[in-house]
């Protein structure tokens, strides 16, 4: 049954349930920490799985510099409307694995500031 539901929902089939960033500061090396969870380091390919949520909140920190925090905006997967077709179950699945939303944006631009010395 499981199995059948979650075939059945269309943004887990067709947009997935991960996506790729690029996370980008001067100076690169900074670790990139995303709603809390540390995933990489920027100037590298980062993929990380999604979450129902409106919006996820970044952190880049390097010594040295000071925090810094942003947030991905999130909307609607365009294959989450096919469900309207199919019922009620398969938009719980593509809510419970995240592939009800995608990022607006997958490239980030960031220059970290100097501490006071």
């Amino acid at each position: 049954v499981g199995t059948t539901m979650l075939m059945t929902s269309c943004a887990t089939l067709l947009s997935g349930t991960k996506d790729k960033f690029f996370f980008n500061s001067t100076p690169s090396g900074a670790d990139v920490y995303v709603d809390g969870d540390l995933k990489g380091k920027t100037g590298n390919e980062l993929v990380i799985h999604r979450k129902y949520k409106s919006q996820r909140k970044v952190t880049l920190k390097k010594e040295g510099y000071q925090e810094m925090n942003f947030t991905i905006d999130q909307k609607i997967a365009g294959a989450y409307w096919l469900n309207l077709f199919l019922g009620f179950w398969p938009m719980i699945v593509d809510i419970a694995t995240g592939a009800a939303l995608k990022p607006k944006e997958t490239e980030f631009n960031r220059t970290l500031t100097p501490n006071d010395k």
